[in-house]
C-alpha cells in the first residue's frame, strides 16, 4: 500500500511538469482510510511518507548493505553536477553512461561518469556486485518531468574495507562496472 502511495506521489508530480518557473511545492500527506489485513501482519496507516529531496545516497538500501557486509564496499559519498548540456546540444547522447575517471587508491576509489537524464531529475544513488565481479552503479532519476534531456557528471566514492579479512571473509575483487543494470554500459575496472 506504502508502494502505491508512493507512485502516485510521483505519478501526480509528474503529470504536473514543468512550468516557465521552478517551483517546490509542499507533498501532501496521504492518509487510508481503512487498515489494509494482511495474511501476516496488520499494516496500519501511522506511518508518514517522507519524499526525498534532492540527489542522495539511499542509505537504507539493501543492496548497499550486501555491497558493505558481503563484498568490503562501502558508498561513501556522491556528487552530482548541475544540468550541463541540453538535448539541443549536439552529441550529448554519446556522454550517456560515459566514464569520465576511475581513480583508486589502497583504501578507496572514485568513479567520476557522465548520464543523460530528464532535465528537472535529482538521484537516488546506489551500487550492488552482480554476476559475482561487475559493480552495478545505479541511480534513479525521481522528480518533476521535463520536456528536455540534459548532461549530469555524477561521483561515487566507494571505501574499501579490508576488516573482511579479519572474518575470514575475502574482498571480492572487482572486474567490470556497468550503469543501471545495462550489460551494454560494461566497462573495464581499471584507472582512467
Amino acid at each position: 500500500m506504502v508502494q502505491r502511495i508512493i507512485f502516485w506521489v510521483f505519478g501526480m508530480s509528474l503529470l504536473i511538469g514543468c512550468s516557465g518557473k521552478v517551483s517546490e511545492k509542499e507533498t501532501p500527506t496521504i492518509q487510508s482510510q481503512e487498515n489494509i489485513i494482511q495474511t501476516d501482519s496488520v499494516a496500519t496507516n501511522d506511518a508518514e511518507i517522507i519524499a526525498p529531496k534532492g540527489s542522495q545516497v539511499f542509505s537504507e538500501s539493501v543492496k548497499l548493505r550486501y555491497l558493505s557486509i558481503l563484498h568490503g564496499y562501502i558508498l561513501r559519498s556522491i556528487n552530482v553536477s548541475e544540468c550541463e548540456g541540453t538535448d539541443v546540444d549536439l552529441g550529448i547522447e554519446d556522454q550517456d553512461k560515459s566514464i569520465n575517471s576511475l581513480s583508486i587508491t589502497k583504501d578507496a576509489f572514485t568513479v567520476q561518469f557522465s548520464v543523460v537524464e530528464n532535465c528537472c531529475s535529482a538521484f537516488l544513488c546506489e551500487a550492488e556486485i552482480v554476476e559475482e565481479t561487475t559493480l552495478n552503479i545505479i541511480y534513479q532519476p525521481f522528480g518533476r518531468h521535463c520536456s528536455c534531456n540534459c548532461q549530469f557528471d555524477m561521483e561515487y566514492t566507494f571505501q574499501i574495507d579490508d576488516t573482511l579479512e579479519d572474518i575470514g571473509q575475502k574482498l571480492t575483487k572487482i572486474k567490470h562496472i556497468q550503469f543501471n543494470n545495462e550489460p551494454t554500459s560494461k566497462v573495464e575496472f581499471k584507472e582512467y
